[in-house]
């Protein structure tokens, strides 16, 4: 008998589940900052997984429900990891959406998956503003490239099957991060129940080859939303024998991504996917990268603030008045970037398919927002008591300045409102991470 996913992959594969998604990559930075792998491995789990009665990811929408007020009936459940290196610095895991009530016990047989979906964590927000920007255009490393036959060399091959030629090049520091998420070990259940340990493309694998058919999604924001492209065709050629793979089942979805590689990989990418996303704030430097970046001093000060703007420093209105100038140390670092990326002669470019390019309307947020989007960063989760003493005066300052507006533009509430407003994009909550109780590290 031949097995039939719950729902056609192609509900799955427009623009209509482009908050889910963008849920999915916020979801990739529960517990960012956290200094115990356990501790955000454990809080991710229980996000989707709770074991006090709450829900936190909520449901996905039903997609045959023309209204997209009915949420899909079934529950979370992760699949494989999540997988975090050594250094923290990368992190990623598979959950899908399945029929059915949970099991009373993890070993009891599974719902029938209405999706898988690979998250992929991004930029470390818990840093500081000129270092979010460093982090993404030194990604660069060095600013060189590596042909993905090599990217995928030392990487598992759980499908043995030849590595494909014809991709291109990719970015050498974009490659060194995905060969470490590539490499990362997990112990996870087959669905025949059987306990392995192995990768994330051998439990993608397995997966997709007990329930053909079913979509994969590979999703993440900023430089997760970079990793997305590599992952994804690297999952792509590992599942290329199954259904999912043969039928173009597999929908990545970056938001707000640095360019991985250049003119080649963007074209092979295309015909891998052609049902990918990029979602893509036209203020935000850093998906639109070598777009912008000769402009990039001035890009906001074309702009004006909107009505109702005050100076929290001064109280004064500046409505009307030109935005901020981008950071000094970002526009030194940008125009480094651009000469040795000129001399080097490396075409960066951007996959075509599905691209949306939004722009915010107001383009700029009022300072009050700003401010309040900086207190927020600085206040840390429950159970820590509030901080009593902000807004600091230099928080006040920093909510006119270019280092702030990088961030406001970049980070997940202005995406969730463009995503939002794209047509056909079903409503779907992004959930305030701060709501998710940390939960204690499995290993002590």
């Amino acid at each position: 008998m031949t097995y039939a996913p719950p729902l056609a992959a192609s509900y799955f594969q427009g623009t209509d589940f482009g908050l889910t998604w963008l849920g999915l990559a916020n979801a990739a930075y529960i517990q960012e900052g956290a200094q115990t792998a356990g501790v955000i491995a454990r809080t991710i789990q229980f996000a989707f997984m709770p074991t006090d009665g709450d829900v936190y990811m909520q449901a996905p929408p039903d997609p045959t429900d023309p209204t997209g007020n009915t949420p899909l009936s079934g529950y979370w459940n992760v699949d494989w990891g999540p997988g975090i290196t050594d250094d923290l610095s990368n992190l990623v895991f598979l959950v899908s959406f399945r029929q059915g009530t949970r099991p009373a016990s993890p070993l009891d047989p599974q719902g029938a998956p209405y999706f898988f979906a690979v998250c992929i964590r991004g930029t470390d927000i818990a840093t500081d503003y000129v270092a979010l920007a460093q982090q993404v255009l030194q990604d660069f490393n060095a600013y060189t490239v590596e042909s993905l036959v090599n990217a995928f060399t030392g990487v598992p091959n759980p499908a043995n099957t030849a590595i494909p030629t014809g991709g291109g090049h990719v970015s050498t520091g974009t490659a060194a991060g995905f060969s470490k998420m590539a490499n990362i070990e997990c112990g996870y259940e087959t669905p025949g129940g059987i306990a392995k340990t192995g990768g994330i493309a051998a439990a993608v694998l397995d997966f997709l080859t007990a329930y053909p058919g079913v979509p994969l999604v590979v999703t993440g924001h900023s430089l997760g939303g970079c990793q997305t492209q590599i992952m994804a065709t690297y999952l792509a050629w590992q599942v290329a024998a199954t259904s999912t793979g043969s039928s173009h089942a597999i929908y990545p979805n970056a938001y707000a991504p640095s360019t991985a590689g250049d003119g080649t990989f963007a074209a092979y990418y295309d015909g891998l996917f052609p049902y990918g996303q990029f979602w893509v704030n036209t203020l935000d430097v850093v998906p639109c990268g070598f777009a912008n970046l000769s402009t990039l001093k001035t890009l906001w000060q074309t702009y004006q603030w909107p009505a109702g703007s005050i100076d929290p420093v001064t109280q004064d209105s500046i409505a009307g008045q030109p935005g901020p100038q981008a950071p000094a140390e970002l526009v030194a670092l940008s125009k480094n970037l651009i000469t040795r990326v000129d001399f080097l002669a490396i075409n960066y470019t951007r996959p075509k398919n599905g691209v949306h390019l939004m722009t915010p309307n107001p383009a700029l947020p009022q300072p009050q927002t700003v401010l309040a989007m900086i207190v927020d960063m600085a206040t840390p989760p429950p159970p820590a008591p509030p901080p009593t003493d902000l807004p600091t005066p230099k928080q006040q300052q920093d909510a006119t300045q270019g280092t702030a507006m990088l961030e406001w533009q970049h980070f997940m509430k202005a995406y969730a409102a463009l995503v939002g407003g794209v047509a056909n994009v079903i409503n779907y909550p992004i959930i305030d991470l701060k709501t998710i109780p940390q939960q204690s590290n499995p290993e002590t």
